[in-house]
């Protein structure tokens, strides 16, 4: 699939088709703009960018929802010449400081020289965390300009290895690097359900723009072929899960991606009357990826909604990494996902490489599991600002992804993430971060926080020691106190906390806790 060479020149082709935009679903309207008007509206912050002293190739860092706001904010810095390099907003219920300490960390390892805000994370950035400060999106000058040449291998994003701890990775992908990875996905959708006769992709995506599966694999996806597009705010699909299925059925989309917890949490938290009227049957491509899918959720998902028009043949396991920019791997598009026995629990095959994507399995016999190893034409060239980090994963064109598994017939099967990092509705997350806040509770000892596979997909698991007097009938309170703060502080509430004597934790001959051996005697 051929067509614009950069970002921006895929927003200039899309403005050019009348009618074609974004959606944005609010919990009371849905307001739709063209990509003409968005493309008007960019240009626009791009002036701003410029008399704020923004220069062609600087960095410039992005903190805003998932909305209008972050298509001005994100085309209007590649129309002044300037990378954007996304971050999360802060959370609601979450701790500010840990939210500052974090997007200041990444806004320095990004190398970003300003910072665009919405109201709320404004107040949470300070304005020393770069050099031309920080300035809310609102008051951000408006004047009109013509878009500033780019090249296609010039620097076009910057993403993080994850967005919500201080050890995030900064990642470069140039625009040939993105357009390769989104062509790629594509050119499969197309191949198994290509657009004549009038019938034309439509998308629906609640995840937030941030991630990689939202920002590359949704808004640019629909942008480079342009199509039309519906955005929900993450926020609106975690309080009701049905408004989701509820927007794909009305808009007939035949494309709405998301991380495995998403088709747990549907089971569960869909009610019958919530899908009165609601036809699936538009939904051709349901991308399962980000983290571990488990048979169990894909078939009880299948069972659910089966009855309201939902193909068995959409759901579409898939493997990816940041530094892929997305996609490395992908199930059979209009075809049936495989599965099979390892180990005494059955795996979910994520399908084949993508277009020039190559999958090599190292340190393993042949044939069995060893580390996955990824090549292909939209890897990273490396970690910015960071040579030691990707001289470590990155060799001869070779990107040791931290994950294992194994290749059987052509196609990938995982085994186990990366060895400490838990994943989580697709982010990743350092298990300090988990530890530190639950030791923070009078009365809990060492703390060690693990990534389990339960039928749901990824989840969490907290071990706690419980100092004495508090141990024994009434440490239920120790439990109590762990879900609370964790839920206010990091919106996560673990799927089991484990209590347990002073002492148990087991530890190296140094002292350190082995995280992997309490996962193997407590966790299991």
């Amino acid at each position: 699939m051929k067509g614009p060479d950069t970002l921006p020149a895929c927003l200039e082709l899309a403005a050019s088709r009348d009618g074609l935009g974004v959606r944005f679903v609010g919990r009371h309207d849905e307001p739709h703009y063209s990509y003409a008007e968005i493309a008007e509206r960019a240009l626009e912050v791009a002036g701003g960018l410029r008399t704020l002293g923004v220069e062609p190739s600087d960095r410039v860092a992005i903190a805003v929802p998932s909305s209008l706001a972050f298509y001005e904010a994100f085309f209007g810095t590649l129309f002044a010449g300037a990378v954007p390099a996304v971050l999360q907003e802060p959370r609601r219920l979450g701790s500010r400081s840990d939210y500052t300490r974090a997007a200041t960390a990444m806004i320095q390892a990004s190398g970003a020289r300003l910072a665009i805000t919405s109201e709320r994370a404004r107040g949470a950035i300070p304005q020393e965390a770069t050099e031309l400060g920080v300035v809310a999106l609102r008051d951000l000058p408006r004047c009109p300009m013509a878009p500033m040449p780019v090249a296609p291998t010039d620097l076009a994003l910057v993403q993080f290895t994850s967005g919500t701890t201080g050890t995030a990775k900064p990642i470069g992908l140039t625009h040939q690097q993105i357009l390769a990875n989104v062509r790629a996905l594509l050119d499969e959708l197309l191949k198994a359900y290509p657009e004549d006769n009038g019938f034309r992709h439509s998308v629906v995506s609640w995840l937030p723009l941030y991630h990689d599966m939202g920002l590359v694999g949704s808004l640019l996806t629909s942008l480079v072929r342009p199509g039309p597009l519906t955005l929900m705010p993450p926020e609106l699909f975690v309080a009701r899960p049905a408004r989701w299925l509820q927007t794909i059925s009305k808009h007939r989309a035949s494309v709405s991606p998301a991380p495995h917890f998403a088709y747990a949490l549907c089971v569960d938290r869909v009610r019958d009357d919530e899908l009165e009227g609601v036809d699936l049957s538009s939904w051709l491509l349901a991308l399962d990826g980000a983290e571990s899918v488990t048979p169990e959720t894909l078939e009880r998902f299948l069972e659910r909604f089966r009855p309201y028009g939902l193909r068995e043949d959409a759901l579409t396991p898939a493997y990816g990494l940041a530094e892929a920019g997305l996609a490395v791997t992908c199930s059979p598009i209009r075809g049936s996902y495989r599965t099979r026995e390892f180990e005494g629990r059955r795996l979910v095959s994520a399908g084949r490489p993508l277009g020039d994507f190559r999958v090599r399995i190292s340190g393993g016999a042949d044939g069995g599991v060893g580390k996955i190893l990824v090549a292909g034409p939209s890897l990273m060239s490396g970690y910015l600002g960071l040579e030691d980090a990707t001289r470590r994963v990155l060799k001869d064109g070779w990107l040791d992804t931290g994950d294992e598994g194994f290749l059987e017939g052509g196609e990938l099967f995982l085994t186990g993430r990366n060895r400490d990092m838990i994943v989580l509705r697709g982010a990743n997350y350092a298990p300090e971060h988990f530890e530190e806040i639950v030791a923070s509770l009078e009365g809990i000892g060492n703390v060690v926080a693990v990534g389990i596979v339960t039928e749901q997909g990824d989840d969490l698991c907290i071990l706690a020691e419980v100092r004495p007097p508090s141990r024994g009938a009434g440490s239920n309170w120790a439990r109590v106190a762990i879900n609370e703060i964790l839920s206010a502080q990091m919106g996560i509430v673990p799927h089991r906390v484990q209590l347990l004597d002073p002492g148990s934790l087991p530890r190296t001959s140094s002292g350190k806790l082995r995280r992997g051996e309490a996962a193997r005697r407590f966790a299991g």
